[in-house]
């Protein structure tokens, strides 16, 4: 069985990463509207679709005969996901994939019958992407970071304030909202710590379209933990977990203390190649681990 990934222009810039990750383990090919139902009309039953944006109402997937696995990188508390469209289209899939275990217990109460599978996003190997470790505008390893924190991501009130107390302590602090791929990889450089802050609440769940970046890119992550145990579990190995009430202090002590962040780096990509490989990820993982809550 063929895989062939749809990953549309809507969505490119945040899920291009984890749609060459799935790539990447199951062999697969990675197209886009454009190409998708020539595609489909070639291969008809002969390949699985796998959907990112399927949340996007102003898509037709209906070419796809059901043959087709839905991704969810969107949280539950999100209005991306509170639409009848994308109810349906999750009804008619083959499966449905999320990373997050606190999602798909909501996913379980709604669809009951329909098979599902956690998928987390992991460390994987892309010769494009390594090649964006050596980004060559930055001479040598040796080069100091400009600034102590980077975030990016929308504004809320949360960030904002959290931002502020970052502020008064003298740290300098980067915010970048609409910043991708290759021109994210130019900050990460740049940066000695990145921080991840909750937008949603109840359930709050760990950004790892966020963190992932970051670790690919060798550079700290301090994170506020969320309410999904699980997920925090699995990536405590590699991201300085804490309270949003403790942000502020492990973001001081990581920034000044040089020693502190270049030991936990080291351990932090260990962790992060050896634990969180991609193809492990995918193949070992279940809805079973939900129990746990």
């Amino acid at each position: 069985m063929k895989f062939i990934i749809f990953n549309p222009t809507a969505t490119q810039k945040w899920f291009q990463p984890m749609a060459l990750a799935l790539a990447n383990v199951l062999h697969a090919k990675i197209v886009h509207l454009f190409s998708c139902k020539k595609k489909c009309n070639k291969q008809k039953s002969k390949c699985v679709w796998i959907l990112f944006g399927a949340h996007i109402e102003n898509y037709n997937f209906d070419f796809l005969h059901h043959f087709y696995v839905i991704v969810n990188y969107e949280q539950c508390s999100s209005s991306y996901v509170q639409n009848a469209m994308y109810h349906q289209r999750m009804k008619m899939a083959l499966e449905l994939w999320d990373y997050s275990p606190c999602n798909l217990l909501f996913w379980k109460k709604l669809f009951p019958l329909l098979k599902m599978r956690w998928v987390p996003f992991g460390y994987y190997y892309v010769p494009s992407l390594s090649k964006m470790n050596t980004v060559q505008v930055f001479s040598g390893s040796t080069m100091k970071s400009t600034f102590d924190i980077l975030f990016y991501g929308t504004r809320c009130s949360h960030r904002e304030n959290q931002i502020q107390k970052l502020i008064k302590e003298n740290l300098s602090v980067v915010w970048l909202e609409d910043c991708h791929n290759s021109e994210l990889v130019l900050y990460l450089k740049q940066t000695k710590i990145v921080i991840n802050m909750h937008y949603y609440q109840h359930p709050s769940i760990l950004e790892i379209s966020r963190i992932v970046p970051a670790l690919f890119c060798g550079v700290c992550v301090v994170s506020e933990t969320s309410e999904d145990l699980v997920l925090d579990q699995l990536y405590s190995g590699c991201v300085v977990l804490c309270s949003p009430q403790n942000l502020i202090q492990m973001c001081k002590t990581f920034c000044h203390d040089n020693q502190k962040r270049r030991k936990w780096n080291e351990h932090a990509q260990r962790y992060f190649r050896d634990t969180l490989c991609q193809r492990k990820l995918l193949f070992n993982t279940n809805v079973d681990k939900t129990k746990l809550y």
